[in-house]
């Protein structure tokens, strides 16, 4: 093979130019000769039919990381009011938003309920660095 843009030739696996770097369009070729050369491990069949019809290797590792992720379902926007009315109770309402961050059975219950547990503690301290700027301010007069 020979490089399109510079003339150079080019081993057949490669997908660059060693000269001027231009990319190699064209079917690439393997075989266990070139697998050798360019790689330790053996191709699988799968990972050389994804070549043969122009699949990178990316596009197959996402593929598989999608089917290995196990969607949550989708939580309706009732369920974000409910959640959002139960973290105002004091102490009934605590407890569950906490038992809910710690459960995953529901992913982005578990995320909604964390988030608020995170509101809480910048409102906490919010109140703590302002209440006692309030009470040194007021102690001084």
């Amino acid at each position: 093979m020979y490089c399109k843009n510079c003339g150079r030739e080019v081993k057949e696996y490669a997908r660059f130019c060693p000269q001027c770097g231009q990319e190699i369009k064209g079917p690439v070729k393997l075989t266990e000769k070139t697998v050798e050369c360019c790689e330790a491990k053996p191709v699988k069949e799968e990972r050389v039919e994804h070549l043969a019809a122009g699949v990178t290797e990316e596009q197959v590792a996402n593929k598989r990381v999608a089917e290995n992720v196990e969607m949550a379902p989708v939580m309706s926007v009732f369920s974000y009011v409910i959640l959002l009315l139960l973290s105002a109770i004091p102490i009934l309402g605590t407890i569950l938003i906490i038992v809910f961050a710690i459960d995953s059975s529901n992913k982005n219950k578990s995320n909604y309920c964390r988030a608020i547990i995170v509101f809480w503690l910048i409102g906490a301290l919010i109140v703590v660095l302002f209440g006692a700027s309030i009470f040194g301010f007021l102690y001084s007069l």
